[in-house]
């Protein structure tokens, strides 16, 4: 079976439902590669303002959720892994071990009983947190000779200048 990531969960701050399914398969994944971050970082502000820091003009969040709904559990489990690239690559990894993709299948389905919150005889609802980010680039100031020989130059004189020269 793959290496658990136990000692790891440290690195996937509680940032609602996607942190709670990183949590779910983080035992199972391999180790993040020197100095990659995990993705639910995204969901947290002070992590976005960091990455982006001076080098945008401006910066807007804004967190919500949507509801994801199933037939069942154990369908939106089944959504998961073929669907979203984390659990899909998980589970490819542990193709050669059925034993642990035994396990995760257990696992995954006792959090999808957990986390749902449709009614007994309904849907399986699953409230989803998100932040929207917007960041603006700064400008970027024209660059001076370019300008000018913009200007300067009509594109007719910049073809005749271009072909004087191959014809050397």
């Amino acid at each position: 079976m793959p290496a658990r990531r136990d000692d790891r969960h440290d690195d996937l701050p509680p940032v609602g439902l996607a942190a709670d399914i990183f949590g779910v398969v983080a035992p199972y994944m391999p180790p993040l590669p020197p100095g990659a971050q995990p993705p639910p970082l995204w969901g947290t502000e002070e992590h976005v303002r960091e990455l982006f820091a001076d080098r945008v003009e401006s910066l807007e969040m804004n967190e919500s959720t949507y509801t994801e709904r199933a037939p069942s559990p154990q369908e939106y489990v089944d959504l998961y892994k073929q669907t979203f690239g984390p659990v899909v690559s998980v589970y490819e990894a542990l193709r050669g071990e059925p034993d642990g993709a035994t396990r995760l299948d257990r696992e995954f389905l006792d959090f999808a009983d957990r986390a749902n919150r449709g009614a007994p005889d309904g849907l399986a609802e699953y409230h989803c947190e998100y932040m929207l980010v917007v960041a603006r680039k700064r400008p970027e100031a024209p660059h001076r000779s370019r300008t000018r020989r913009a200007a300067q130059t009509s594109p007719a004189e910049s073809r005749r200048r271009l072909l004087s020269h191959t014809d050397n």
